[in-house]
């Protein structure tokens, strides 16, 4: 499986498995009574790393005083449709084309930091992508 961490191509990607996981929440996932406790510590895994990344995105943005696009372009994230681009630039005063680059860019910050946080909790750089294979399936169950 491809993990379109390069924030395009259209492969499957992180920010993809999130879209089930939708609602405001990157971060709640309501556990079944049927996951075994050890699904559940994976996925409550998969979601922290994941919401450390979403924290450190946010504070980046913040610290250029892009707080509020960030809060926009979040979505694109996990969904392949979200506000459409011409809304956006509207609002925050560019062109749509902008829009789209600020979006390839995030997905961009969004895979850096995601491979960052997970080579913190790895031996080895070779496990990385055996890691977020397992992140992906974590979020699956």
């Amino acid at each position: 499986m491809s993990l379109g961490l390069d924030g395009g191509g259209g492969n499957t990607s992180v920010s993809e498995s999130l879209d089930a996981q939708a609602s405001e929440g990157y971060y709640v996932a309501e556990p079944g009574d049927h996951l075994k406790p050890e699904v559940l510590f994976d996925k409550q895994w998969a979601l922290t790393l994941i919401e450390r990344v979403m924290d450190r995105l946010r504070a980046e943005y913040a610290t250029i005083g892009k707080a509020a696009l960030f809060e926009d372009l979040k979505t694109f994230l996990a969904a392949k449709k979200a506000t459409p681009h011409a809304d956006l630039a509207t609002k925050h005063r560019i062109t749509a084309s902008a829009i789209g680059v600020a979006i390839h860019r995030l997905r961009q910050q969004y895979a850096a930091l995601l491979r960052e946080e997970i080579a913190a909790t790895v031996n080895d750089p070779s496990e990385i992508d055996d890691e977020i294979r397992y992140l992906i399936a974590a979020l699956g169950d």
